[in-house]
């Protein structure tokens, strides 16, 4: 029997430890996470460094506080010289491309526990006017950070965050001086006086990364945190801000689109000498068709400059060899034999937009592809109508005849389109001298202005 009994605790000895090896060779689901980067650790390291909210610093800024000081602007917008600033390094090549390197220490290690917090701005540019002037617009950056978190245990772990992305504003221009000895010393560098920067971080994911105690963190999660929480940060949304710029612009020309405005107009053309007024070779046409209530089409194609219309300093302007389209149609399915009432209307052209005034618009001077169409109303159909004629001897147009003031309202649907300005980065990639002002242009994209129109407050 003692035998038995020790045979058996022997087995179960053996059985004991063969389970304290599976559990110490099969980790839970938990330890297999070791080492991982959560979507929650991402977020807050990117709040840390677009908020400056980093550990054991004060009042450290947001990040375009911060690259504005790193580039030479104090608090108030105000120039500084970078030279001699407390805690900054600055590197400078004046090679092309032209590059500067601004390396900042946000904290200083303290003792083994806090390791130091550094950020470094790289900075990409064009020279600008002569290379005596020693000035070059802002182009592209990276800025790096590279400090410490916590993990989960509480331990402290190296942060590493690189943000790639464009200037904002490509008037930006820093300015610098070198040692009349040795040039190679650079002995003042700053933004212009009372200028603030605004960047644009990249257009997709690829823009942002983020490590971990050497481990990636989910750039899709990073980049996304600074798209839905950061407002105005992201290219996405310094080219919606450029564009919705320019639309409001295009609003204010595309208003000028109005009965009184282009009935006077239509009726001044139908009775001009069509190659003193449109150019050489110009064609000026009227259709007129008494089907459905009555229709006008009217087609202008002049071969010089010509002003459709100019109302409180602003103008379209229909260039050379640009088309016109204008046609106007009544209500009801009737014939028309003689005239109708025009009961909508529909306008397409290629504009030059002008404005004489100091506004927002002088800037705004883009061609503009407008095709509007709409309905007129009117309180007294009696009183205020547009009278289309016709030609007794032909299908075309004998005149317009405004009475009243009428309203155009707009359809549904695309009503202008335009190449504008909204793109960060410069213009020109091969740029080594600025025009006389001085101002690198934005780059341009195709925006449109859609019919509900956007809220422009």
């Amino acid at each position: 029997m003692k035998k038995i009994m020790i045979a058996l605790l022997a087995i179960a000895v053996l059985f004991g430890f063969a389970a304290c090896d599976n559990n110490t060779t099969t980790p839970s689901g938990d330890e297999e996470q070791t080492g991982a980067v959560t979507s929650g650790m991402t977020k807050d390291i990117i709040d840390m460094v677009m908020d400056g909210s980093f550990e054991n610093v004060a009042a450290a800024g947001e990040l375009n506080t911060r690259i504005g000081a790193m580039l030479g602007a104090n608090s108030s917008g105000a120039a500084t010289d970078m030279v001699g600033h407390t805690g900054y390094t600055l590197e400078v090549s004046a090679s092309a491309p032209m590059t500067a390197t601004i390396t900042h220490q946000i904290a200083a290690a303290e003792g083994t526990t806090y390791p130091a917090q550094v950020e470094t701005l790289l900075v990409n540019g064009k020279q600008v006017g002569e290379a005596a002037d020693k000035t070059f617009a802002l182009d592209s950056f990276t800025y790096t950070y590279e400090g410490y978190t916590y993990d989960a245990s509480e331990s402290i772990v190296p942060v590493k965050v690189v943000l790639n992305g464009w200037f904002g504003d490509t008037t930006l221009v820093v300015t610098y001086g070198t040692d009349p000895v040795d040039t190679s010393k650079i002995i003042s560098y700053a933004l212009p006086a009372s200028k603030t920067v605004d960047v644009a971080i990249g257009a997709d994911s690829k823009a942002v990364s983020v490590t971990v105690d050497n481990v990636a963190a989910d750039s899709d999660v990073a980049f996304d945190t600074i798209s839905l929480s950061k407002s105005g940060y992201t290219y996405k949304d310094f080219v919606a801000e450029k564009s919705k710029a320019a639309q409001k612009a295009a609003k204010g020309y595309v208003d000028l689109i109005v009965p009184a405005n282009f009935a006077t107009v239509v009726n001044g053309w139908l009775s001009a000498d069509v190659a003193n007024t449109f150019g050489a070779g110009a064609t000026w046409t009227s259709e007129y068709s008494a089907n459905n209530g009555g229709s006008a089409t009217f087609t202008l194609s002049p071969t010089k400059e010509v002003t459709f219309v100019t109302v409180s300093n602003k103008s379209l302007i229909l260039d050379m060899n640009d088309k016109l389209t204008i046609t106007f149609k009544g209500a009801g399915a009737g014939t028309a034999d003689s005239g109708f009432n025009a009961d909508s209307f529909t306008i397409s052209g290629t504009f030059k937009a002008e404005s004489a005034a100091d506004t927002a618009e002088t800037a705004f001077d883009e061609d503009i592809d407008i095709t509007v169409s709409g309905k007129y109303t009117t309180a007294d159909t009696e009183k205020n109508n547009l009278k289309i004629t016709k030609q007794s001897s032909a299908n075309t147009v004998a005149g317009i005849t405004l009475t009243g003031t009428l309203t155009a309202d707009y359809d549904d649907g695309v009503v202008a389109t335009m190449d504008a300005a909204v793109k960060p980065e410069l213009a020109d990639a091969t740029l080594t001298t600025a025009p006389a002002d001085k101002k690198v242009a934005l780059t341009t994209d195709t925006v449109e202005l859609s019919h509900p129109f956007p809220n422009f407050s």
